[in-house]
């Protein structure tokens, strides 16, 4: 059965090579071209299953979320002019985060749920 014309699939969507920002702020107030720091709490004993532990950037490879991000834009369908962001964001919960672009009041870190999937949420953080 074909999806409804308003309706692609979201392997279809055309994602962007890459994502810059004119101009963000360091610790210092200073100026950087194009750089989006990562706050990373790391923690040796971060679990990456248990958010409650921590978030480490290793947790990336370790869950491997490259081919889960790929298995879900394989299994799920977005609005015809819906980027990646925000149907990721709208179908996990997150509706009310607007990641489309660099805007800082609007695309703000998701905030950890109640028996939060780790999934979902490396993801939706990586988005923001």
């Amino acid at each position: 059965m074909d999806p409804p014309p308003n309706i692609v699939m979201a392997a279809d969507i055309p994602t962007a090579t890459q994502q810059s920002q004119d101009i963000t702020l360091n610790r210092e107030g200073e100026g950087q071209v194009g750089v989006v720091p990562n706050m990373q709490f790391t923690n040796e004993e971060v679990d990456c299953l248990n958010l409650t532990s921590g978030r480490d950037n290793k947790c990336w490879e370790e869950l491997q979320l490259t081919t889960w991000v790929h298995n879900w834009i394989k299994n799920h369908t977005c609005y015809e002019t819906e980027g990646f962001s925000s149907c990721f964001l709208r179908q996990v919960g997150y509706p009310e985060l607007d990641c489309t672009g660099i805007k800082i009041p609007a695309c703000t870190p998701p905030p950890m749920k109640r028996n939060q999937d780790p999934y979902v949420w490396y993801v939706a953080y990586n988005i923001y």
